[in-house]
């Protein structure tokens, strides 16, 4: 389904310029589609529906294990971390704070 070059260039191996890159994003994300649209044909033949259901679940399980690993690493740049000692960024309060609408001379209306 992929070109030599384009599984290269989703490992990491082959080095390209950023015109090129993008002709390659673009050639895999059109296969992709592609691949998309035959999904149904997949799911009705009961072989190839075993084998594609069995195939999802395997990266399904893959996806949800690191992401797993991701929350229990307690990464103080992660927005998931759950350590009670860290401060969070955007939990703190504002840097330019503001008097109220109704201090002051500030008009509403």
């Amino acid at each position: 389904m992929l070109s030599e070059s384009e599984i290269k260039f989703l490992k990491g191996i082959k080095q390209v310029n950023q015109n090129y890159q993008r002709v390659l994003n673009h050639r895999i994300m059109s296969k992709l589609h592609k691949l998309e649209e035959n999904i149904p044909l997949l799911l009705n033949n009961p072989k190839t529906k075993t084998w594609f259901q069995r195939l999802v679940t395997e990266y399904s399980n893959v996806i949800t294990k690191s992401r797993n690993n991701h929350l229990n690493e307690k990464n103080p740049n992660s927005a998931f971390f759950t350590d009670k000692k860290q401060r969070i960024w955007w939990a703190e309060p504002d840097l330019n704070q503001r008097s109220s609408p109704r201090q002051g001379d500030i008009l509403t209306s």
